[in-house]
Parts: C-alpha cells; structure tokens; sequence
C-alpha cells in the first residue's frame, strides 16, 4: 500500500524520507529516484510523486451505445 500525501488540493505518492543532515542534494536525489516534487517538515524531506488530476467528462445516454469496429477490415 502506498502513503498518499495531501498537500493543499494536490496529492502525492510518497517515494522516500530522509532527515535533513545540511549536506543533501535534493535535486539530485529527485532525479536519482525519480520523483518530482519534495517537500520538508521538521527536518525531513519528503520526497514524492505527484498524483496527477484526472478531468473527465459526463456521457450521455446516446454516446453510451459503442460501436464494435473489431470485425471491419479496411480494403
């Protein structure tokens, strides 16, 4: 199971923690573990991948009907 951060109205996968020792590169650890945000509290670091936000769109009823392509070949 994953820790979700929530931060504001964004949300992210948390990836690692480390305490801040004066010496830590974040940028470089972001790339190494391939995360795209870090945040710190208290003196640790924590870094994430952010949840991406997913915008949808209601469908109506007669676009629920589906057209099944599978056995049209093209000539």
């Amino acid at each position: 199971m994953y820790n979700i951060i929530e931060f504001g109205d964004r949300k992210f996968v948390l990836y690692r923690t480390i305490r801040d020792n004066g010496k830590i590169d974040v940028d470089l650890l972001k790339q190494y573990w391939r995360c795209d945000t870090s945040l710190k509290k208290n003196d640790i670091f924590h870094f994430c991948r952010e949840i991406p936000e997913i915008e949808f769109e209601e469908i109506e009823e007669n676009e629920n009907q589906l057209c099944d392509t599978s056995s049209q070949r093209e000539e």
